[in-house]
This record gives C-alpha cells, structure tokens and sequence, in this order.
C-alpha cells in the first residue's frame, strides 16, 4: 500500500508548491538551515530548557550586541511575493533594545533590503513594521511593547508590505520596499549594559505567494 506524502494530504497533485518551509525550534539543537551570526558581539543562541521555549538568543552585559539567526544570505523569497510568520517575544525587563523578526536581504547591520516586525524599546515604544531598500524607516502598529508571545506575520507584495500580529493587520506601508530575494531572519539588538536580555521565538513559516 503506498502512502501519501505530507504534499499529497495537503494540495492537490494538479499544483506545484512553491517554495514553503516551517520550523518549530524543538530538539536539543538548531535546525542546520539556520547560522547563527554574532554581528557585534556579546550574542550567543541555544534551545531553552522551557516548556515551548523554543530557541533563545541571549545578549551580554555589552551595549551594541548584536545577533541574530538567518539562511546564511541563502534567499529563496521573492520580494515581489512572500509570507513569512512567527511567534517571538522578548525578555529585556527595564533595559532597552529587542528583536526584529521577518525577512531580510543581509545579515549584517546596515538592515538592508528588510521587511521586519520590530519589537525594539530603542526605536518604538510600540510594535512596527520596518522596510527598507538601500534606507529605511519604521511605522508604529497600536500594540504597546510588552513580553509576551506574539504571533507575527509579514505579508510581502510588489507594492506594499502588511504587518499582522494576532491576528489582526496592524500596519501597512507602501514606501522603502526591498528589491531583492530574502531569507527568514530573528535578530535582537541590546541598547543597555543590564544582564540577563534575550529573545524568543517557537514557530517560524514563509513562503512564495
């Protein structure tokens, strides 16, 4: 008897998939598709030792650190049609910084070629929406900052970009668009010298539309 594959119980054989990935961030280890890139030091990653913790990248004491995961600048998502979720939070109690989760062409911190979730005390008090081709800005969504689990999702098309989080789309920006394919990308920035800053994130999906 043969078995149908995950791509058979979910399409049907008449449509080609285009490129889609998902990861849970479960196991004792990261995923090999993913690098973890120290970008100006005092960053480190490993899976938590929590109950759906998923993968936590802690910063050091050093102001400026600054690290995050990526495909290593492998980018099969289009920038004229893309999807990439999430489910992120912070952990930085009164210091100042965050995460941004999404895609990007780079893995350095010029932050170009970018469509990002920013949850980033050191540039918003509130949840944003960031893009940006050879330069940038950011929009602010109505979400406060806070610490808990959010489910993000960053919708990519040839004329805008849409933030959704929890279900609801929260920003929409349609200038400083990336031109160039992109990779999934999770990377927290530390604005302060306290002790004990990560970020999180359990789930992460994207693929071409």
């Amino acid at each position: 008897m043969a078995f149908p594959s995950v791509y058979e119980m979910t399409n049907p054989l008449t449509t080609v998939r285009k490129q889609h990935f998902w990861e849970y961030f479960s196991g004792a280890t990261l995923n090999s598709r993913w690098t973890l890139t120290d970008v100006n030091g005092g960053t480190s990653g490993a899976m938590s030792d929590d109950v759906d913790g998923g993968y936590k990248i802690s910063f050091s004491t050093q102001s400026s650190a600054w690290g995050g995961v990526t495909f290593n600048n492998k980018r099969p998502f289009s920038h004229l049609g893309s999807v990439v979720i999430g489910d992120v939070k912070k952990t930085f109690g009164t210091g100042a910084g965050g995460g941004h989760f999404g895609f990007s062409g780079t893995i350095d911190t010029s932050q170009g070629q970018t469509a990002t979730c920013q949850f980033d005390s050191g540039q918003d008090a509130n949840f944003a929406l960031r893009t940006e081709a050879a330069s940038g800005s950011s929009t602010p969504s109505s979400m406060v900052l806070d610490e808990n689990w959010h489910s993000t999702e960053i919708h990519v098309q040839s004329s805008s970009v849409d933030l959704t989080i929890d279900g609801t789309v929260e920003v929409t920006r349609s200038t400083t668009l990336p031109t160039t394919s992109m990779q999934p990308i999770y990377y927290g920035i530390k604005r302060s010298t306290d002790a004990g800053d990560y970020i999180s994130i359990r789930y992460c999906e994207a693929y071409n539309t």
